[in-house]
């Protein structure tokens, strides 16, 4: 996450197309903007209206960004999420095997 918003501030946030848009500087103007942003893109929660096609618009590239982005976040995001629940359920087997 630290990584993808480091460099969605310097591709989107200081890039000249994007420095009179007050919109994408909401999102991506500094480094806890873009980290909020990104995570928001994790959940992909309204990520493609709000996020990525306005700033593609400007910049069609960085949907190679965005993509690369969602299948790396994504994938990570939610394996870690099953892999909490599924330790969970183990344990909750394991102490009523032991009781």
């Amino acid at each position: 996450l630290y990584i993808f918003s480091v460099a969605s501030t310097e591709l989107i946030g200081k890039h000249s197309d994007f420095e009179d848009d007050p919109e994408t500087q909401e999102l991506f103007g500094n480094l806890m903007r873009s980290m909020f942003t990104m995570l928001q893109l994790i959940t992909l929660d309204t990520w493609s209206d709000l996020i990525a096609r306005p700033v593609m618009k400007k910049q069609p590239l960085l949907s190679i960004f965005f993509v690369s982005f969602i299948g790396v976040g994504v994938f990570v995001f939610w394996n870690l999420v099953t892999a909490i629940v599924v330790e969970s359920a183990f344990e909750i087997i394991k102490q009523d095997t032991a009781s």
